[in-house]
């Protein structure tokens, strides 16, 4: 009849070169864990050393909230000057045609 299959394992010289290969590597692979874990720790920064990015971004946007209306005059400024600079341009080169050219 049929006989039940084998269910130990069959131990050979590879087999157990295998075996010390993996203990190798998983002594390898825990200790690289562990160095990593050493340099997570080092550079994650202490919760007293400042404030947390949250903390930073809120400040800036109430700063940006604060200065609105500066930066929006800014803006028209900057904006304006697109307009304007070359009507500044021409009349300052019909200046120099006329008088010539002039000292700051």
């Amino acid at each position: 009849m049929d006989e039940p299959p084998n269910t130990n394992p069959l131990r050979t010289a590879g087999s157990a070169e295998v075996l010390r290969r993996l203990d190798h590597q998983d002594t390898v692979l825990r200790l690289l864990g562990e160095q990593l874990a050493a340099i997570i720790k080092l550079l994650t920064p202490a919760p007293q050393e400042g404030p947390t990015t949250t903390e930073m971004l809120q400040a800036i946007v109430a700063l940006l909230g604060e200065h609105t209306p500066l930066l929006r005059d800014l803006e028209g400024h900057a904006l304006n000057l697109t307009r304007e600079l070359p009507r500044l341009v021409a009349h300052e080169v019909v200046l120099a045609q006329r008088f010539g050219e002039r000292q700051p």
